[in-house]
């Protein structure tokens, strides 16, 4: 009978050990695998925060580049009002028009800009400027233009 309670008391400390062993293991396994997750979500959160300081640096860039672009544009407006200008008077001292030629300004036509940096050219009507009003209004000779943004050439003619 003390054998019985001997291999009794030998098992009970056996399958104790054991369920403790079992225990610790999975206890380890599952501090493991959380730490596993903890360093993926940082991870994936670096990730995340690397792709979006480079989408950032790149939209600043596009930014930079329309604004360029832009101002590429407008220098070719002014150069090309100042060829109108420089027209226009041409033709006052041949006795075409009428002087003095005082300005040229061009308006894009169609609702056309510099601005709109999706476009190969610009249409424009403008106008050689030969008398100003009292009220603050001008008249003149009306010139068509047209440029090509990608070349950064133009061309106009007299009239509409």
């Amino acid at each position: 009978m003390f054998a019985l309670v001997a291999l009794l008391v030998v098992g009970g400390i056996g399958t104790s050990a054991t369920l403790a062993i079992q225990h610790s293991n999975e206890v380890a396994a599952q501090a493991a695998a959380d730490e596993k997750r903890k360093a993926e979500a940082a991870a994936e959160e670096k990730r995340q925060a690397e792709a979006a300081e480079r989408a950032a640096e790149e939209r600043e860039a596009q930014k930079l580049e329309d604004e360029a672009e832009r101002a590429y544009r407008e220098l070719i407006v002014a150069e090309m009002e100042k060829s109108i200008l420089d027209d226009a008077k041409e033709r006052v001292t041949t006795g075409i028009l009428t002087g003095p030629i005082m300005e040229v300004s061009c308006t894009p036509m169609a609702g056309g800009s510099t601005d709109d940096l999706t476009a190969l050219t610009g249409s424009y009507d403008c106008i050689a400027v030969n008398e100003k009003h009292d009220d603050g209004a001008a008249s003149g000779y009306r010139f068509s233009a047209t440029t090509n943004w990608d070349d950064a050439s133009y061309s106009w003619h007299l009239g509409s």
